[in-house]
């Protein structure tokens, strides 16, 4: 109960000692592993939450909500093939409780498939959710994007996006989704405001895709020295080949 106080109040530390006294005592509580993992996972300590869902299933029979919490801590650790099976697992951990099943857990999996480079897979369950929730605004923002990024239904895409950014007007994510598919529709104009307030929102944890997108719009625009100096920006955060392309660099 300490632990379940501790985490309501996003104490998130000292629910984290709360619930690993109580598992000393009772290894066996799922209520104790999962909130052990939501702790963990707020405080970004992705391993430490692996290793709890590794623990649990020693102790305890399949849970649906370790392992689907587990797959946010092993998706976050880069391991996707691993994340894909906590969630496989879930999904069996589940079988005679749909609603378990819901707009939440095929978001999820979503965002593992397209992790693990599953694209249409990803693009699959991100519909499943939308099924569920058709006003979910983290799958009308991934299901937007991906289009977008393909350059494929773009009208459909700027729709979901628009909502999405509707919901929450300062989600950095939403955006910059919301700029890049104005200007794959050929309207940068439009799109500029969108990315630079993305960039102002992640000011203290900076995005190379984001900073990579607004460099397209600025070259779009017709200045090609604001364009380059965010490209330069992009590549500093992180280096993919197609950046070195725009900014003239040989292959690393």
């Amino acid at each position: 109960y300490l632990g379940a106080i501790a985490l309501e109040r996003r104490r998130f530390d000292e629910a984290a000692d709360w619930l690993e006294k109580s598992l000393l005592l009772d290894p066996t509580q799922e209520a104790a592993h999962a909130d052990l993992m939501t702790a963990l996972l707020s405080s970004r300590k992705y391993q430490e939450a692996g290793d709890v869902l590794q623990k649990g299933r020693l102790r305890m029979k399949p849970s649906f909500r370790l392992e689907f919490l587990g797959s946010m801590a092993l998706g976050r650790l880069k391991r996707h093939s691993e994340a894909l099976g906590a969630l496989a697992r879930a999904e069996r951990a589940a079988e005679g409780d749909p609603r378990l099943l819901d707009h939440r857990f095929h978001f999820q999996y979503a965002v593992a498939l397209e992790q693990a480079g599953r694209g249409e897979d990803s693009l699959a369950r991100a519909q499943k959710a939308l099924e569920w929730k058709p006003d979910f605004a983290p799958a009308l923002n991934f299901l937007g994007y991906s289009w977008a990024d393909k350059g494929v239904r773009l009208a459909e895409a700027r729709d979901m996006i628009e909502r999405a950014v509707a919901a929450d007007p300062d989600n950095s994510a939403y955006l910059d989704s919301l700029g890049w598919v104005l200007f794959r529709l050929g309207k940068p104009k439009e799109a500029l405001p969108h990315l630079e307030k993305a960039v102002e929102l992640l000011k203290d944890e900076p995005d190379a895709t984001v900073w990579d997108h607004l460099g397209d719009v600025l070259e779009a625009l017709g200045r090609p020295k604001d364009a380059r100096a965010a490209w330069e920006t992009a590549e500093k955060l992180e280096s993919t080949p197609a950046l070195r392309r725009k900014l003239g660099l040989p292959a690393s």
